[in-house]
């Protein structure tokens, strides 16, 4: 049984829209670190563990993902 976060960051991943459970949490630079070398909160997002690991170095779907992270951030 995993645990949501209350009232802790966001709850929904923003690249996959499902709820993160804690053993799934990770930290992710939505912008990758490799072309924003630096760890400003402007950057950063929860996401799915496994989503993180699977888009890597790779820059993010704008026109599917953009929205999500401009709705977190305002």
């Amino acid at each position: 049984m995993g645990y949501n976060f209350q009232g802790i960051g966001n709850k929904d991943c923003i690249y996959i829209g499902e709820k993160i459970l804690i053993e799934n949490y990770a930290i992710e630079h939505f912008i990758s670190h490799a072309f924003v070398s630096h760890d400003s909160i402007w950057n950063l997002v929860s996401a799915n563990k496994s989503f993180n690991s699977s888009k890597s170095d790779k820059f993010p779907l704008f026109d599917k993902n953009f929205i999500s992270f401009f709705a977190l951030k305002k």
